[in-house]
């Protein structure tokens, strides 16, 4: 079960060129701290296996300013370290004013952001502090088996088990 949370602004003044045909989809994959080791590889080979260019971004590139949309279409965080929900709030991970800043920037200029699993949390009002999704997002359940709730006020609230 993968749960992800896309965010992208709607109007935007400045809001990057649509892509044209034959253009695959420029996808930055989150690759330094805070991401479940594990996670990135079959990330990866998952944004591959659709036919989107994919790179990998760390924590420095997006603090000096790489994340861009002349550079990257879409932001894909995957699962956090030992899929906690508070890995990429570490003061070595995401959670840098700088670093904040810059990936909002990014999706304030029409970038789009995946968030897969506890990053869907720390993506969301509720749970890091980056505050890009204003809706709540909740975890639940026993090893092996997780009970998701993502509640927004625009759309209502889903449940996935």
């Amino acid at each position: 079960m993968i749960l992800a949370l896309v965010v992208s602004t709607v109007a935007s003044p400045a809001l990057a060129a649509p892509r044209s045909v034959g253009n695959p989809l420029r996808v930055a994959v989150y690759i330094s701290t805070g991401v479940n080791s594990d996670k990135i590889m079959a990330t990866m080979r998952a944004v591959q296996a659709m036919g989107f260019d994919m790179y990998g971004i760390g924590r420095n590139d997006i603090k000096q300013g790489r994340l861009t949309t002349a550079n990257f279409d879409v932001l894909l965080l995957p699962a956090g370290e030992a899929d906690l929900k508070t890995a990429y709030a570490s003061i070595d991970g995401l959670d840098q004013v700088t670093t904040k800043n810059n990936i909002k920037a990014f999706v304030n200029d029409g970038g789009g952001v995946v968030a897969l699993e506890s990053a869907a949390y720390y993506i969301s009002y509720n749970g890091g502090t980056l505050d890009l999704y204003l809706g709540n997002y909740t975890r639940t359940g026993a090893a092996g088996k997780n009970t998701i709730t993502i509640t927004d006020s625009a759309f209502g609230s889903g449940t996935q088990e």
